[in-house]
């Protein structure tokens, strides 16, 4: 045991996470949350940040509330976090206490900056998704309870769909011979194949968008929440409307007898995504009002009582024609993509909508599906 001595030891500080939206403003600050530890002796009152993206750098300084964080002790809190253009930023602590860091810890982001001007063409509109199983009697409870009446406020502004798992109604599409259920895979996907960090029911926001609220813990890594209860789920779904976006997506789909024929277009601005980078298309057709008669509600009295082994599904998707991850569209400029999908008989086309929606890819190890836009379209039917 050997006693540290002299100042090298009184202003130090790290800071082992960081979490921040892969989509910021060109014009103004975003946020980002960060878990920060002292390992000095001295109490922290402040400490800059500094960012840079190329030959470009921010600096600020970041106060720290009441008297500091105390020698050997965390803290979660947000930092002003400013875009500088579309590429990598290096995030990292300059100074401690007024110190300099001799050899600081360095974050890495890859950005989209968005300009007001540009996203001032664009109508954003988020993805929410679910996760859920008829193997697991907490779908009901968690859906009705607290899902829906979470959502019930915003649902004309975002695209909701369900995912299944390990029932009926999961899609097996087949995209990997190897994976028996696609959208269970999916989630193990976008937390980089940690399964320790997936469970079932669970919800995301635009896929790998961080919320910078105080509700969600800055070291959760991935971007599945457990259902958020509807007085708390609110925040997180401001920030996700305030995001900005740089690209359209509309659906047009019909049916003529056994045939939904779908058109997805739209356009993508210049100047935000990197020559490296693509952005890929995903549709869903869905289907609402959807009884169930094999629902589960084990060891669950009051669950089988109330639902009598019946419950109605909403958001499901019947058909994905596009790949698992989306189709590539490109980069900048427009797009036009045509599908056709085979109806099946005991589908009821009137309460068919289109889901379509915009996300990254995995370029450059991003590891961000990070959804950019979606819409919703009703399903016309011309014939039967």
């Amino acid at each position: 045991i050997v006693e540290a001595a002299g100042d090298d030891y009184e202003d130090m500080m790290s800071m082992p996470t960081l979490r921040l939206n892969d989509v910021q403003s060109l014009d103004e600050e975003g946020a980002a949350r960060v878990i920060i530890r002292n390992d000095g002796t001295n109490t922290i009152t402040d400490f800059d940040v500094r960012i840079e993206c190329g030959d470009m750098s921010w600096t600020t300084i970041v106060d720290l509330p009441g008297e500091g964080l105390p020698s050997g002790t965390t803290g979660t809190l947000n930092i002003p976090f400013q875009a500088l253009a579309s590429g990598v930023h290096k995030i990292w602590v300059s100074k401690v206490n007024g110190t300099d860091v001799a050899k600081p810890e360095v974050h890495e982001a890859r950005i989209l900056a968005v300009s007001k001007a540009t996203a001032a063409e664009y109508t954003r509109r988020p993805l929410v998704e679910r996760w859920i199983s008829e193997s697991n009697h907490y779908t009901a409870p968690y859906t009705d309870q607290i899902f829906v009446p979470g959502i019930e406020d915003y649902r004309d502004n975002v695209s909701v769909v369900a995912h299944h798992l390990d029932d009926q109604f999961m899609q097996y599409r087949y995209f990997d011979d190897e994976v028996q259920c696609e959208d269970l895979q999916m989630l193990v996907d976008m937390v980089n194949g940690d399964k320790t960090k997936v469970s079932v029911p669970c919800m995301a926001v635009d896929r790998s968008f961080h919320t910078d609220t105080e509700g969600m813990k800055a070291d959760a890594a991935g971007v599945f929440f457990h259902f958020v209860y509807p007085m708390f789920v609110g925040i997180i779904y401001d920030q996700a409307l305030s995001t900005p976006t740089f690209a359209s997506v509309k659906a047009n789909a019909r049916i003529n007898g056994d045939i939904c024929d779908i058109t997805v277009e739209g356009e993508i601005a210049s100047g935000v995504l990197t020559d490296d980078e693509n952005l890929y298309l995903t549709v869903y057709l869905l289907e609402d009002g959807i009884v169930s008669t094999s629902q589960e509600f084990p060891d669950d009295e009051e669950l089988l009582a109330k639902y009598q082994g019946k419950y109605t599904h909403n958001d499901l998707i019947r058909a994905q024609p596009t790949d698992m991850y989306g189709d590539a569209v490109g980069g900048a400029g427009t797009y036009k993509k045509t599908y056709q999908i085979d109806v099946d008989e005991t589908w009821k086309t009137s309460d068919m909508r289109v889901l379509a929606f915009l996300n990254r890819g995995i370029e450059n190890d991003n590891f961000s599906r990070q959804v950019i836009n979606s819409c919703e379209s009703d399903v016309i039917t011309t014939g039967i």
